[in-house]
């Protein structure tokens, strides 16, 4: 008889009978308990006090402004932050596969770092404290995955922690100084391309930034 069959074992730290398949189109794979309760916690501390209003990008100027649609607050860590967020740098690697340093973005880990009593759904899966979603934004041929799209259901009662990983192609470091005194320019080469697929609206954070943190890719967003 034809089938299917599925072998599951523990491989670099990784224990693979706590991953479940959500789909293949897109590629969806929940890890439940990929964090421990002292990761969550330690990870809502380092954030807790630095949090700021999460922006888009404006469709004619390229600034991140302010919008009632994005209602969350956010900041980021660096890759090196301390022990833990190393730690668990490197466990992503090994559950995915994909080397820590990599560009344009080819898959994104959200992991979840509380409970909520009410709402918050991910649209994909509704995961507890300590679970992990990965799901890929590019198909195998490196085309965009349209399916991967998601949203979030409005918190009803609590609150809700999570920890985004994003995974590139390519490695990048956030730009220390302007490229020009009005802090117009392209740190990238391929901030072109980027913006054509519209990262400048996905991801203002890291394309647009802010006066204060000027992102990579501003030229090409039509910020100047």
């Amino acid at each position: 008889m034809a089938g299917w069959l599925f072998c599951c074992c523990t491989s670099r730290g990784i224990d693979l009978r706590r991953v479940t398949q959500l789909s293949w189109n897109p590629r969806a794979f929940l890890y439940h308990g990929f964090l421990s309760d002292a990761e969550c916690d330690h990870l809502v501390k380092l954030a807790k006090d630095k949090l700021e209003k999460s922006m888009v990008a404006d469709n004619d100027s390229g600034e991140s402004v302010m919008s009632e649609v994005r209602t969350s607050s956010g900041m980021f860590l660096s890759k090196n932050q301390d022990e833990v967020v190393t730690r668990i740098e490197r466990r992503i690697a090994s559950w995915t596969f994909l080397p820590e340093a990599r560009g344009h973005r080819v898959a994104t880990v959200l992991m979840y770092l509380s409970d909520v009593q009410k709402g918050g759904e991910t649209i994909f899966p509704n995961a507890g404290k300590g679970d992990a979603l990965l799901f890929f934004s590019l198909h195998p041929n490196a085309t965009t995955d349209n399916f991967s799209l998601h949203g979030s259901c409005p918190v009803i009662e609590g609150e809700k922690w999570s920890a985004t990983k994003w995974i590139h192609v390519r490695s990048f470091e956030y730009p220390q100084h302007a490229t020009s005194a009005n802090g117009c320019g392209d740190e990238n080469e391929l901030c072109s391309s980027w913006a054509a697929t519209g990262e400048c609206e996905r991801n203002p954070s890291y394309m647009v930034g802010s006066d204060g943190a000027p992102g990579f890719c501003r030229k090409s967003c039509g910020v100047c």
